[in-house]
């Protein structure tokens, strides 16, 4: 399981440039590492949308697109168990 490091403070207040520097210290020591962040936007595709619509039944869907792939799915807020799952072989979850 990755140990999982969170990092809080007020809106603009440097969170995401701290994480990036400790993401990028604990790169450079060799160790496998994963990034999640938490919004207060919305980030699931539109229901009015084709996948929207699949998405809000319920169902997961992901993007697959020459950059990369992103994965939707309604959850609740994620526990310790659940952001393991979603990054077993990481050493560290920021």
């Amino acid at each position: 399981m990755p140990l999982l490091i969170a990092v809080s403070g007020f809106k603009d207040s440097g969170k995401t440039s701290l994480a990036r520097a400790l993401l990028t210290e604990l790169s450079g020591r060799g160790l496998s590492l994963a990034f999640m962040k938490h919004t207060d936007r919305d980030v699931l595709s539109p229901a009015g949308t084709d996948t929207g619509g699949i998405e809000s039944q319920g169902i997961p869907c992901a993007y697959w697109g020459n950059d990369g792939l992103r994965m939707e799915m309604h959850a609740a807020a994620p526990n310790r168990d659940t952001i393991a799952a979603l990054f077993p072989e990481k050493d560290i979850v920021i």
